[in-house]
């Protein structure tokens, strides 16, 4: 196989990946949308709707462009991978039960934070299972936006909008590194598969 079959091949077995980047992509967005309040919110929950249905046509084409295309063995055939991305799923869903009963019940303030420290945390199993660096970075700044937030004021105010900032910076820059990731992932299917 040469070099752009082998990343054509890649770029097909990643085709769950795309979604559910696009799913999180969206639900972070709408944690964005949401901290604004007022009318403005449901015109911001309604660009998140027509952004996700864009993006999922455009899995869709991607998929059915990648049909061609021999995808390359799955990493979770590994059995030592699959063990690890299992882990990494329990423990996502352990620390944020555990976080949630041991602190936000007292200081629901710190759900999303504490929601974009495990989901970040998570990447960093993800990275060594689908051997993709990236995926460090993603964990870097989840972590990193949700432990810089805690050093602003949680809510501001801009004209008659109670804004909360926490909420609004998460929610942007987790949502713009989820849809980065799979507008990557879709630019770089297109090129690879107009090349085969």
């Amino acid at each position: 196989m040469d070099q752009v079959s082998t990343e054509a091949a890649q770029l097909k077995a990643s085709r769950v990946f795309l979604f559910v980047i696009i799913f999180f992509g969206a639900l972070w967005a709408a944690v964005l949308a949401i901290s604004i309040g007022g009318n403005i919110t449901t015109l911001l929950l309604g660009l998140v709707a027509l952004l996700t249905i864009g993006f999922i046509v455009a899995a869709i084409l991607f998929i059915r462009a990648a049909r061609t295309i021999q995808a390359a063995p799955s990493p979770l055939a590994d059995r030592r991978k699959r063990l690890i991305y299992i882990g990494s799923i329990i423990f996502e869903a352990a620390a944020y039960i555990i976080g949630y009963k041991l602190f936000i019940v007292q200081h629901p303030e710190y759900q999303f934070p504490l929601l974009a420290i495990v989901v970040g945390l998570h990447f960093i199993g993800l990275a060594y299972v689908f051997n993709a660096r990236r995926y460090i970075v993603i964990a870097v700044i989840f972590c990193g936006i949700a432990l810089i937030v805690l050093l602003i004021p949680r809510i501001i105010q801009v004209g008659t909008y109670h804004i909360n900032t926490w909420l609004f910076l998460i929610g942007l820059v987790c949502a713009s590194v989820l849809w980065g990731s799979a507008v990557s992932v879709l630019n770089k299917g297109r090129s690879l598969f107009r090349q085969k």
